[in-house]
């Protein structure tokens, strides 16, 4: 069967072109509405270190009243029970590998539980959430502080005389973002010196009392918060705090309208395509009407040959679809700083991935309903007179 199935397609071998062509071009349209959506989603998060609903800044001390007789790590740790905790605005600090000193953005980073935010990782990975509970010695890096400090995944950094681990690269890879000269460690594993530093910093001292003064970003859901806030109060209830929360200021537009803006640019270019795939398909099946009224005379069922047009137009868009993936990812690897400024992408996900290839499917059913209806309902003498 498959013998036959490729001698046909040889023998018309234009025809075959073009329907690939034709469902190659709508299936890749497709795929960069929905890459763009999604590019638009990764540097709207990036740019605002979070989303909607999920970040909160806050400013954490103790009521004048009372001294803090704590230690900030310990309420740092406190509230990373319930969400991931990374520590804001702390001044530049040196990272070195070998002679080469670059400042860097320090970022401690702690939490116990899985997240709905991470950075953009553009090698490696993330800090995990064992390492950052036992506070190993790993780091994730800015891409232009990699770049500069020409150290790479699973290279070593000196920060503070202590050694760490690269484990993960940040960044957009074509896009310069907040985090690109960005040092992320886990708060447990800060070298003592540091960490004596920032104490210092959290925590001063007046007229014999001491006061607590905390900034970070604080990654819980807007809904949970009061009670998560109540929760941790009641835990350190010894240490009088309040909590100051300072809700990110969203600019711009919403990742929401940002997609609909691509969508509404890409959809009638889809619709087009779509049309002229059906068009495509409708003349592909007409054109073998010859070989299919023989397969009548000898004997196909109507059934046996509605059959055989679907599985060979499911088979040309589906193969036509993996062409279009195998094309992007070339495409990607010399393209995509340019075609990003223009904000679209060849970076393929399993989203894009999964629905390309349903709507590939689809299209390659509804593509064989009209012209194979047509041709199984004509009289094979007729259609052989025309012929």
């Amino acid at each position: 069967m498959k013998r036959k199935l490729f001698h046909s397609w040889k023998n018309r071998g234009f025809t075959l072109f073009t329907i690939v062509f034709g469902y190659f071009l709508c299936i890749t349209i497709l795929s960069l509405v929905i890459n763009s959506i999604e590019l638009d989603k990764r540097n709207d998060e990036n740019e605002f270190q979070g989303k909607h609903g999920t970040v909160s800044y806050l400013t954490v001390g103790n009521y004048i009243s009372s001294s803090f007789t704590g230690k900030p790590i310990d309420v740092i740790n406190g509230f990373s029970k319930y969400g991931k905790v990374d520590i804001q605005d702390l001044p530049n600090q040196i990272v070195a590998v070998g002679k080469k000193l670059c400042q860097s953005q320090v970022i401690p980073t702690v939490y116990t539980k899985e997240t709905d935010f991470i950075p953009n990782i553009t090698e490696g990975r993330y800090i995990s959430i064992e390492e950052s509970m036992r506070g190993d010695n790993v780091a994730v890096i800015g891409k232009e502080l990699a770049k500069s400090l020409g150290v790479e995944v699973n290279g070593k950094v000196k920060f503070y005389n202590k050694e760490y681990r690269v484990v993960g690269i940040l960044g957009p890879e074509f896009k310069y973002s907040a985090w690109d000269k960005v040092f992320c460690i886990s708060v447990n594993g800060l070298p003592k010196d540091y960490m004596d530093v920032l104490n210092r910093s959290w925590v001063q001292e007046t007229d014999k009392l001491k006061s607590l003064n905390l900034y970070f970003a604080f990654r819980v859901k807007d809904a949970e918060k009061k009670q998560i806030y109540d929760q941790i109060k009641s835990e350190m209830k010894s240490y009088n705090l309040y909590i100051d929360d300072k809700k990110q200021n969203w600019e711009g537009a919403s990742t929401y309208e940002q997609a609909r803006d691509t969508a509404k640019n890409g959809i009638p270019i889809i619709i087009v395509a779509l049309f002229n795939v059906l068009n495509i398909s409708f003349f592909w099946i007409m054109d073998r009407k010859h070989e299919i009224t023989i397969k009548k005379v000898l004997g196909a069922t109507d059934k046996f040959i509605m059959n055989r047009i679907r599985k060979e137009l499911l088979l040309i868009s589906i193969l036509s679809a993996l062409l279009s993936f195998i094309t992007q990812s070339i495409l990607y690897k010399e393209f995509e700083p340019f075609i990003n400024r223009v904000g679209w992408s060849f970076k393929l996900s399993w989203m894009t991935f999964i629905c390309c290839i349903m709507v590939a499917i689809v299209l390659g059913y509804l593509s064989t309903i009209i012209p194979a209806k047509k041709i199984v309902r004509m009289k094979a003498a007729e259609a052989l007179r025309n012929e």
